[in-house]
């Protein structure tokens, strides 16, 4: 039996309109507490943020396996497969290992109120354990507060730009967003990537309650470029010079730093030569070039903020013609996501979703509507560009269209 059939008596909100409202974490505390808290066995990073969460988790992780440590990473949502989301030292969890491990959760625990997220998390919380990683980097799914991941102990935190989503959940506003992301803080170091001062009340608040160390940037640590694909980031008094960078993208070197300044202030030993030995990129699915001809870019934005910065994307790197095949959730604001790539002169086809939860336009939209199967028909090899995004469920009908070999 396969990880993700395994998986399926636990599927929610990854198939339906989720409902998060009667959500309550007491059967994953209860169900990790009868494993012995294997959460607590191993040093945690923990990062919660409206966009860059991914990225975080990425560099940091990065950073630790470069610097000799057995580095464990639980992100989500996944691009192609469930294994992605659960990684040691870059390797994903193998079938074998994690139905395994859902045997003997299911034989150990009273499962019965478990969500889907719940056992995905305990899943991986326990295989770091059974692996003995020096650190687990560890990402919420959403929010913070009542998020599953939200049961360790003690952990260093890093919170990253936030942003209205899912408000619907976390409430409509920046300060009631942010209270329910720094609901992760637990003591230790606190690093954020955000500037508004409305959030860093909130944060501040929530650090000095768990008697917690915060840095920001620009005052406790900033990055900046002095030439293409390198980055200088400097740490209170210490400075890592000339750092190899594979993105132009300002808002990946701010998530690059905070996760250097996170593992340099927990105390990891960092050598220029380990952060210097190849360049650091962001991880799949980030304005990643899928294919040169034609031409064809995903990136994962999916939230106003994102759309903003992917867009800025597509000027920095010089694409005048380009063609953005986009697929939405039903939960994002759609009306002003169009809003913004219609004001950038983009031609937009909308590409539908077998997925309850996928956004359906209307005749006032006026929208170019494709199906999946009518993909890969519409993408232009003239050398514009195809841009891919709204959506991690998108990727995978560009990844089919690969798979078939017309790419």
């Amino acid at each position: 039996m396969s990880f993700e059939t395994s998986l399926k008596p636990y599927l929610n909100n990854e198939q339906s309109s989720g409902n998060f409202s009667r959500y309550s974490p007491d059967g994953i505390k209860a169900a990790a507490s009868a494993l012995q808290n294997p959460q607590n066995t191993y040093p945690v990073f923990h990062i919660a943020g409206t966009n860059g969460k991914g990225s975080v988790a990425h560099y940091l992780a990065e950073i630790l396996i470069r610097s000799g440590y057995t580095t464990a990473v639980f992100t989500s949502p996944h691009l192609c497969t469930v294994h992605e989301r659960i990684r040691i030292n870059r390797k994903m969890i193998d079938d074998h290992t994690a139905v395994q491990i859902i045997d003997y959760i299911e034989q150990h625990c009273d499962t019965s109120a478990l969500t889907w997220f719940d056992m995905l998390t305990l899943i991986a919380f326990e295989y770091f354990k059974r692996m003995k990683v020096d650190y687990a980097v560890i990402e919420c799914g959403l929010g913070g507060r009542l998020d599953s991941t939200n049961i360790c102990s003690q952990s260093d935190a890093l919170i990253t730009s936030i942003s209205l989503d899912h408000t619907s959940i976390l409430g409509n506003t920046l300060e009631s967003i942010t209270a329910e992301k720094a609901a992760i803080i637990k003591g230790g170091s606190v690093i954020t990537t955000n500037r508004d001062e409305r959030i860093i009340k909130i944060i501040e608040q929530y650090c000095k309650k768990a008697k917690a160390e915060l840095l920001l940037p620009d005052r406790d640590y900033q990055s900046f470029c002095p030439e293409n694909r390198t980055i200088n980031v400097t740490v209170g008094d210490r400075l890592f010079e000339a750092i190899p960078f594979d993105s132009p993208s300002p808002v990946q070197r701010q998530n690059f730093a905070a996760a250097l300044t996170l593992a340099t202030t927990c105390g990891i030993n960092l050598s220029v030569s380990i952060l210097n030995e190849t360049p650091f990129s962001p991880p799949h699915g980030r304005f990643e070039l899928i294919s040169s001809n034609p031409l064809v870019v995903y990136d994962c934005a999916h939230n106003s903020d994102a759309i903003a910065e992917m867009l800025l994307n597509i000027t920095r790197s010089g694409y005048s013609k380009t063609t953005i095949f986009l697929s939405l959730m039903k939960d994002k604001n759609s009306e002003e996501i169009l809003s913004q790539i219609k004001a950038s002169g983009h031609r937009i086809l909308y590409v539908t979703l077998s997925d309850e939860r996928a956004w359906c336009p209307t005749e006032s939209d006026n929208l170019t509507i494709v199906k999946p199967s009518e993909v890969a028909s519409h993408i232009s090899s003239d050398g514009s560009l195809n841009l891919f995004c709204g959506s991690f469920r998108l990727f995978p009908i560009l990844a089919d269209i690969i798979d078939k070999g017309f790419l």
